[in-house]
């Protein structure tokens, strides 16, 4: 299992003398997102995310809230009949703080391990793709310089993201970052899912991003199946979405 810590970051200094070091230009994409301590500045976060299951129309949809500096993430859930307890009808409150999950439903505290181990999932997750952009030079992880792919006539720089073996040993997912080379945004990425057998980077996820409070962040993420070229081979299979952002609400480590 992957733990997302949003700790303070020791980024590389950036400048166009080394944007042609894979670090450098790695950093240049956090640059343009708002700079390596955005999230950490502004403390905490709370917004709706809806993930849509375009096939089936099923979605979870939730209100989220992380706590950037103490690791805490809780999404209260008043739809969930695709991925998040399907089953159960009532609204859901999960939340987690430092790699401890609770869930409560209709004001009970569960305690079934299977149940909490989805949870703390969940909450990872939902953390992990939240803060992913702007931790790509974080320690934890290796980049390798992929060199350039072009599509739709833009030729992309590509970033080969892994996690250092001391921190997630196996079974762990690999990214291919896909570089504007004008915005030095991440326009789109390719992730593996080996815990479901997915071993190679075979998932396209295309990012639509929206100027907030002077971030660049994605509001909006479209996954497709692709090839081993980066190809889409599907139609759109599911779309996450992220509305009424808020930031420095001043939340507390409470449930």
């Amino acid at each position: 299992m992957v733990t997302t810590e949003m700790n303070q970051p020791t980024p590389l200094k950036a400048t166009k003398s080394n944007y042609k070091d894979i670090y450098g230009l790695a950093q240049s994409v956090i640059n343009n997102m708002g700079g390596a301590h955005a999230l950490l500045q502004r403390k905490d976060v709370s917004y709706e995310l809806t993930q849509h299951h375009i096939a089936t129309g099923k979605k979870d949809i939730s209100i989220e809230k992380y706590i950037f500096g103490e690791n805490y993430s809780s999404g209260d859930y008043y739809l969930h009949n695709w991925k998040v307890f399907p089953t159960i009808k009532d609204p859901i409150h999960q939340f987690s703080h430092e790699g401890e999950a609770h869930l409560i439903i209709k004001d009970k505290l569960i305690v079934n391990n299977i149940q909490l181990e989805e949870t703390l999932q969940t909450r990872v997750d939902n953390l992990f793709e939240f803060s992913f952009p702007f931790q790509i030079t974080d320690s934890k992880f290796i980049l390798e310089n992929m060199g350039k792919r072009k599509v739709n006539n833009i030729s992309y720089n590509l970033i080969k993201l892994s996690f250092k073996p001391d921190y997630v040993p196996e079974n762990h997912s690999v990214f291919i970052l896909y570089i504007n080379p004008r915005t030095h945004l991440i326009d789109q990425y390719l992730f593996s899912k080996p815990q479901e057998g997915l071993l190679e980077p075979r998932i396209l996820v295309k990012l639509n991003y929206k100027e907030l409070n002077n971030i660049m962040f994605p509001v909006k993420r479209e996954f497709y199946q692709a090839d081993s070229k980066g190809n889409i081979i599907s139609e759109l299979v599911e779309v996450h979405s992220y509305s009424n952002l808020q930031f420095d609400n001043g939340f507390q480590l409470i449930n």
